[in-house]
């Protein structure tokens, strides 16, 4: 049930808990029974466990609470191009550093080690905060940062849904770690993968790991906005490739847990931030922006006032409809039942009213299962090899289904064009 979000890591008093990296790719919180004197904090804030849904009575928690919809850009065109679409994060970020109303952002930066395990930084200055441009379709525990964030810092946080809600129930627990982030910026989120995903990105662009120094998810270095995958080299050598080798793979690679997960738009930020689908289809890029706080608005207000952003009020459905929210309430009810039906473990969503789940047709369903029980035999690998057999192993038995399906689809054409032809 762990969403890797690290919460739990600086709110145990003994030090007893840290995040480790298992066999087929995922983060999860270890427990060191030596230190542990059972206190049950952890347990407490943890989100993977539940969360309480208070502030959203009588709001759909599929879309949450939303004062203003916007569609914009930076108003720096070098930041807009640097930005994963069109830059609003680090803009806002660099806005408050430098404005003084914050003391440093925990933000995600994707190292140049080769290691291709983005970490949480605090970042405390202009280059660090546009080293953290771009999403990293991974896990990473930035919550697990707040015990480095000095008593008397206010921090802007940088975070999708789940460790939002691991700062969601801090702050229910009145735990001062909470009290430490002045802003909570969220990215819109449609699951995360496990780490042993880019090792068959890499693979499938038949590159070796010892040869790559950094991954860039979503490049618009040559084509602009939505990106493609590029590979940074050892040797400083850049390898790009287009966004299926990554999406291709997607359902291969999604943690159980963001199965289960409701929470798309990021409802507990002050700011949720995602790309422009079906909105803007600038190659320079936009990001659409869901100001979900009185806070919210005023700093992009003020933020568009001294040219830091371009912004354009937008009716809030035409972000839900660009982001298939209908069709992700379906999965999400759909992977709920197929779960509790077999006795599986599910989140708590206190207060989430019975008639949100929805009905789904008998085919979701059957695929779903399979997804499910996929996920979840990719989680229990014991090692890293058998990950990426099992994840070639299906894709293999999916381009097969894909290839019969087209046949069947071919031949009933043509039986169609012999025996019943268009006069």
């Amino acid at each position: 049930m762990c969403v890797q979000c690290g919460a739990c890591v600086p709110v145990c008093p003994s030090r007893a808990i840290r995040m480790r990296e298992t066999p087929s790719g995922l983060l999860v919180a270890s427990i060191n029974e030596e230190k542990c004197d059972g206190c049950g904090l952890c347990r407490a804030i943890c989100p993977g466990a539940g969360i309480s849904l208070q502030g959203l009575h009588g709001v759909d928690p599929f879309k949450g609470n939303v004062l203003q919809a916007y569609v914009g850009h930076a108003g720096n065109e070098a930041i807009r191009a640097s930005g994963q679409s069109g830059g609003i994060v680090g803009a806002l970020l660099l806005y408050l550093l430098e404005s003084g109303r914050i003391d440093a952002a925990l933000v995600v930066a994707m190292p140049k080690d080769g290691s291709l395990r983005p970490r949480p930084v605090l970042a405390r200055t202009r280059a660090e905060i546009l080293a953290s441009q771009g999403s990293k379709y991974c896990p990473v525990a930035p919550c697990a940062l707040l015990e480095d964030v000095r008593e008397e810092e206010r921090i802007a946080m940088v975070g999708i849904p789940c460790q939002m809600h691991g700062i969601h129930n801090l702050s229910r627990q009145g735990s001062p770690l909470a009290d430490r982030i002045e802003y909570r910026i969220g990215l819109f989120c449609d699951r995360t993968l496990f780490f042993s995903c880019m090792e068959m990105m890499a693979r499938q662009a038949r590159l070796r790991m010892d040869d790559i120094a950094g991954l860039e998810f979503r490049s618009k270095r040559r084509h602009g906005w939505p990106g493609e995958v590029c590979f940074t080299l050892v040797s400083g050598e850049k390898r790009f490739f287009p966004a299926s080798l990554r999406t291709n793979l997607k359902d291969f690679f999604t943690p159980p847990r963001c199965r289960l997960c409701f929470d798309k738009l990021n409802v507990f930020s002050d700011l949720a931030v995602g790309d422009a689908w079906g909105i803007s289809p600038s190659a320079r890029g936009d990001s659409v922006i869901l100001a979900r706080s009185e806070k919210g608005v005023l700093l992009l207000q003020e933020a568009a006032a001294h040219g830091v952003l371009r912004l354009e009020k937008i009716g809030m459905d035409r972000v839900f409809q660009g982001q298939n929210i209908e069709r992700k309430r379906l999965d999400f009810s759909s992977f709920m039942e197929l779960a509790g039906r077999e006795g599986r473990p599910l989140p708590r969503y206190e207060g989430l009213a019975p008639g949100f789940l929805k009905t789904v047709e008998k085919s979701l369903a059957a695929r779903n299962r399979r997804r499910l029980n996929y996920d979840l035999a990719m989680a229990r690998s014991i090692s890293r090899e058998e990950a990426l057999a099992l994840a070639r192993a299906w894709r293999r038995k999916q381009r097969r289904n894909a290839l019969g399906a087209f046949l069947f689809r071919r031949t009933r054409e043509v039986i169609r064009a012999l025996f019943y032809p268009v006069k």
